[in-house]
């Protein structure tokens, strides 16, 4: 069940799929239109890494990997992404306080509000 529900939120967050609301801030390219998306997978475990990789690629996309929350971050003041993917619990700083951090500053690559 949670993997039909990850592949589910996959196809939503990719464009597969119709989405609940607009993004704040939209590519130049929509996703769905063949475009690749530059994503950040944030996640602690090298299993679920390797398999969430695979995952993304296989459906065009590029996938960069930070380890927590702390990395994630480092990442985003370097690189601008389309999509952010992120465990929850893991070491140095979670899911729940990586969102909080991001939501509440501006992306420094893009300028970009990503989280409402």
């Amino acid at each position: 069940m949670r993997v039909l529900a990850l592949a589910q939120a996959l196809e939503r967050a990719l464009g597969n799929a119709p989405a609940a609301a607009a993004p704040q801030c939209v590519r130049s390219a929509a996703p769905g239109d063949g475009a690749s998306l530059r994503i950040l997978l944030v996640e602690d475990n090298p299993v679920n890494q390797r398999v969430a990789t695979r995952m993304l690629e296989r459906m065009g996309h590029r996938v960069d990997l930070a380890a927590n929350g702390r990395q994630a971050l480092d990442t985003l003041a370097r690189k601008s992404y389309d999509l952010l993917f992120t465990d929850i619990q893991m070491p140095e700083m979670d899911g729940y306080e990586l969102a909080v951090a991001v939501r509440d500053g501006e992306s420094p690559a893009t300028g970009c509000r990503s989280w409402r």
